[in-house]
């Protein structure tokens, strides 16, 4: 009898201790961030909200990227004489973290186009066999980043706002037997699909207003200056290679 008198109280304790608390349940939080359509090259900065760890545990962050490059190509033989010409359309975007750690290339895959290009007439123009033409080209490249370590979660922890730097390079280049006038016109557009997984602690808080701010923004003049410059170095000395590759 004193056994099950004091079973009410063991039960209560039990339940008590399995008892669901919606404080703890992983919370999924994603974000679309969407950077336009712009003549490369280009370096942006989109924002994001970090997760406050008195807000939420961050146990892992999903980052989704898809880019599309379109081309026109337009160039006229200006030479009196006739011959063949090439013209390759081809570019990438790198991503990195802010402290410019690389964490993500995409290579927007080569298309080329060849034409063979009479003599300039001296009238010339689309339409005639001078001209080199080609309109509509889309290429495209997506790539997916899950980090769950340590050491790539410490970029997505704290409080405040962080960003991305995001580099636009243009490789596309043209050669021929003569002299063209004009070439390739091109831009690149991103998608970046940001997604956070957290568990709350303590009462939580709503992840829409405090964890994940989606609009790209342009970082501090002086912090892209400084990445700014060091990326279309680096994108001036791959395109040259290139070229001369072409050349050669």
């Amino acid at each position: 009898m004193r056994l099950l008198s004091k079973l009410p109280s063991v039960l209560l304790l039990a339940a008590s201790s399995f008892a669901w608390n919606p404080a703890v349940r992983a919370t999924v939080v994603t974000t679309t961030i969407t950077l336009p359509d712009t003549a490369p090259y280009w370096v942006m900065a989109p924002s994001f909200n970090l997760v406050d760890p008195s807000v939420g545990t961050l146990n892992s962050v999903n980052v989704s990227i898809s880019t599309t490059m379109n081309a026109d190509i337009a160039a006229q033989n200006v030479s009196s004489n006739a011959g063949n010409y090439s013209a390759t359309v081809e570019g990438n975007l790198s991503l990195y973290f802010i402290d410019t750690t690389q964490f993500d290339s995409l290579q927007l895959l080569s298309s080329s186009y060849t034409q063979y290009l009479t003599a300039f007439d001296g009238v010339g123009g689309p339409g005639s066999d001078s001209y080199f033409s080609a309109t509509g080209i889309s290429l495209t490249a997506t790539s997916n980043d899950l980090f769950t370590d340590q050491t790539s979660l410490a970029y997505f922890t704290g409080t405040g706002p962080s960003a991305f730097y995001v580099v636009a390079n243009d490789l596309s280049y043209t050669t021929g037997d003569t002299p063209l006038q004009g070439g390739v016109t091109d831009t690149i557009a991103a998608t970046l699909v940001l997604t956070m997984d957290y568990t709350p602690v303590g009462n939580g808080s709503d992840p829409s207003t405090t964890l994940v701010g989606s609009d790209p923004t342009v970082g501090e003049p002086g912090t892209l200056m400084v990445f700014g410059v060091a990326a279309i170095a680096l994108v001036w000395l791959r395109r040259r290679r290139r070229i001369v590759r072409a050349m050669a």
